[in-house]
């Protein structure tokens, strides 16, 4: 659990990250169609046009670090899990040649290890909806900010 742990954290940090960026994609946006008639005028579409591509890079970026930080959790789990398993067999293996395990039988191990496998399933897809949740928790709290605005814009008398 440590690995995916590490990982979420990650993922929510870059998350946030990329939300931001795409506020700032957004805000532009809307600034923009909203006086397209003035940058037309004055000849400013390059430079909106460049302002854009930066902007876009920086939320490019972010969803990458995202991405990495996602597959990196999965990565470094699957490896834990298969150096796990492979340990396990070695140990089995030892012990059942050398008689030591318990008075198992092989068909015993065989049914302990296929819980196992049965379990890990269930934990990776557990471990897939955590990076889910933590992709997605950035937004929620953003959008649980705004409700929580209780500002009203008051009429000078």
């Amino acid at each position: 659990m440590l690995p995916v742990l590490r990982a979420s954290r990650r993922v929510k940090k870059h998350g946030r990250s990329r939300l931001k960026q795409m506020g700032l994609i957004t805000e532009d946006f809307e600034e923009l169609f909203g006086c397209i008639r003035i940058v037309k005028a004055f000849g400013m579409e390059e430079r909106e046009q460049a302002s854009f591509e930066v902007k876009n890079r920086a939320f490019a970026r972010a969803s990458l670090r995202m991405r990495r930080a996602k597959i990196l959790g999965r990565s470094l789990q699957e490896i834990l899990w298969n150096v796990s398993l492979a340990a396990m067999f070695v140990v089995a293996g030892w012990l059942l040649t050398s008689g030591g395990l318990f008075g198992a039988t092989l068909g015993q191990f065989g049914v302990f290890a296929l819980a196992a496998m049965s379990i890990y399933r269930s934990v990776k897809v557990c471990s897939q909806a955590f990076d889910e949740i933590q992709e997605t928790h950035p937004a929620v709290e953003r959008i649980l900010e705004v409700f929580k605005d209780r500002s009203v814009a008051e009429d000078a008398p």
